[in-house]
């Protein structure tokens, strides 16, 4: 027997019962997320407190707990081409290995073998170029410099007038770990520009030309012709030693010091004074020298009657995180900066797509290279300081007189306004102090 369906009066009859007992049940609780507390008296006049939005950042970023961090391909265009320009010179060293391989390929090679023969022997003994300096640097006025030097950014600064019919030798401090403050000043016109010799340093603007900052060396010294001095075996790498020469940069050797410094045309020498040993000493918030026993450049400047000027680089052990190694490893450091003459400090950065990463690229953390006034020599007949003692006297006083015009200089610039890295060390807490060894 088929089931009997209940007619449309037993269907409203049951409709009419459940809302009645609806009626009669108490209401429910409140969720915990609705209940709204007392507003007081005066809520009328109070004012919304709105909680305020964050900031979406630029460009195209997403964070992942698999990569690391917040990969970036950049905030801007500009940034883009900055970290661009800091890649193209840190390149230089994957560059010499390739360069060499591909000469080695093309020594063996039987139809290449003579041109390349050709080559090695003109860069080994025909070249004097690294000495003389004589090559133009075309590429050091490339605006492509502009954007390495705004990447940190790069700010150099003028303190004294250098006429331009002497010859000088800067001497840079810090040496940092790769000196991307040295290359900016003097390698590129890329800097931004200050000066300060006839300004007060409290309050230096930027010098404008046309509405937009002046850049680079030229622009503050002009008539000054300048080389950076580097590691002479960087001018045994085929290819790479000719960028290096296009930029106007030497080899750090006597000779060369002897053949630029005595030419009939002023010229003048940028030497990181530090060096390798200097490098090891590099941790950022820290300004650590090794100068005490650095006084080649000083006898070089007295022999050529060149005037020294000192220079100091806030900022430029800020770029890369060190780490100090201690015990049999500080031993065998040290022992390997003496035998290869250059250092082997544990460093890094960041990446190239990853702000907090690891990697090689330098921090985004301003360089302010100060230039400071010039120091000039003793004259002295017949220079001779291995044999005469007079003449080595002469050589510690200008050395004790450059040592007080280098500390004088970091007193009064360490804490301007304009001194973005030297604000920086006091905002972080870090000693910061000049330490000379």
């Amino acid at each position: 027997m088929p089931p009997v369906s209940p007619s449309r009066g037993a269907f409203r009859t049951l409709t009419e019962e459940a809302r009645a007992e609806r009626k009669k049940a108490p209401p429910p609780a409140p969720r915990k997320d609705s209940v709204r507390r007392r507003q007081p008296e005066d809520a009328a006049q109070a004012e919304p407190v709105v909680a305020p939005r964050a900031r979406k950042p630029k460009g195209v970023v997403f964070t992942s707990k698999y990569l690391g961090g917040d990969f970036s391909v950049g905030t801007s265009v500009e940034s883009r081409w900055q970290t661009a320009a800091v890649l193209s010179f840190l390149m230089l060293l994957p560059l010499a290995a390739y360069c060499t391989g591909i000469t080695f390929l093309f020594l063996i090679f039987p139809l290449t073998t003579i041109q390349t023969l050709g080559y090695l022997w003109f860069i080994f003994i025909y070249d004097q170029t690294p000495i003389t300096g004589d090559r133009y640097p075309w590429l050091r006025g490339l605006c492509w410099w502009n954007h390495f030097c705004d990447y940190f950014p790069i700010t150099l600064v003028k303190t004294a007038d250098l006429p331009a019919d002497r010859s000088y030798i800067f001497g840079y401090h810090p040496h940092g770990i790769i000196s991307h403050g040295a290359f900016g000043a003097f390698a590129t016109n890329g800097a931004t520009a200050i000066d300060l010799s006839d300004a007060d340093s409290a309050r230096a603007p930027a010098v404008e030309s046309g509405g937009e900052h002046q850049r680079g060396f030229s622009s503050l010294f002009p008539g000054v012709d300048v080389r950076l001095l580097t590691l002479p075996i960087n001018f045994w790498v085929p290819v790479c030693r000719e960028l290096l020469l296009w930029m106007g940069i030497c080899s750090a050797d006597r000779q060369t010091f002897q053949t630029i410094l005595r030419d009939r045309q002023p010229r003048s020498i940028a030497v990181v004074v530090g060096g390798a040993d200097e490098a090891v000493l590099s941790a950022p918030g820290t300004m650590q020298l090794y100068l005490e026993r650095r006084k080649g450049f000083i006898r070089e400047a007295v022999s050529a009657g060149a005037s020294l000027v000192p220079v100091l680089a806030f900022g430029e052990t800020d770029v890369y995180d060190t780490k100090k190694l201690h015990g049999v490893l500080r031993y065998i450091q040290e022992t390997a900066t003496h035998l290869f003459t250059f250092s082997l400090p544990i460093f890094h950065g960041r990446g190239v797509f990853f702000k907090d990463g690891f990697g090689f690229v330098p921090h985004r953390r301003s360089i302010v290279v100060v230039v400071g006034k010039p120091i000039a020599p003793p004259v002295i007949v017949g220079f001779d300081p291995r044999k005469v003692p007079a003449h080595r006297a002469a050589v510690d006083e200008l050395h004790r007189r450059y040592v007080e015009a280098l500390t004088s200089l970091y007193d009064a610039h360490k804490d301007a306004q304009w001194n973005d890295a030297g604000l920086r060390r006091l905002k972080t807490g870090a000693g910061g102090g000049l330490v000379s060894s």
